[in-house]
């Protein structure tokens, strides 16, 4: 921002930058995954860049899914970047409390109501694009649009 250009600007250039680096790494990933399922494993069926949690037919769902993951991951540092350029190092404290707080209180309360296994069938009945794509683009546009309300308070 000490450039002269507006937070807006900045903003959307990071984030369409991160957004096209996701697609590059995405792409090279699902090349990889490729070769390792094309030669078993590398030949010792050992699988590193499909593991067994995303092991999908579909090339391109396969990039999908790593291209929109790549791009929360991506969102969640600009989020972080935006809430430590408006509050400092408490905001991140803060924030990083609350994110504890609330996913226990969450758990706890999955756990009190004994409902786990109702998440995990839920889950476990979705298909690989809604889990590993919907949610996160769900996720992305809700962090996105929440860090660029705190982008446009941050004083240069």
């Amino acid at each position: 921002m000490g450039a002269g250009i507006s937070r807006r600007t900045f903003f959307l250039g990071t984030a369409v930058f991160a957004m096209a680096l996701s697609a590059a790494y995405a792409l090279i990933l699902t090349v990889l995954a490729a070769a390792e399922n094309a030669t078993d494993g590398w030949g010792l069926s050992l699988y590193f860049w499909s593991p067994g949690g995303i092991v999908v037919e579909n090339p391109a769902l396969l990039a999908l899914i790593h291209c929109t993951l790549l791009v929360l991951a991506a969102t969640v540092g600009l989020g972080a970047g935006a809430i430590y350029k408006r509050w400092g190092t408490t905001g991140i404290y803060v924030a990083s409390a609350a994110i504890v707080v609330l996913g226990g209180a969450g758990m706890a309360l999955i756990g009190s109501l004994d409902s786990w296994g109702t998440v995990f069938d839920w889950f476990g009945a979705q298909p690989a694009s809604v889990v590993a794509v919907g949610i996160p683009l769900v996720l992305v546009v809700l962090l996105g649009a929440l860090t660029h309300a705190t982008i446009r308070r941050a004083v240069p």
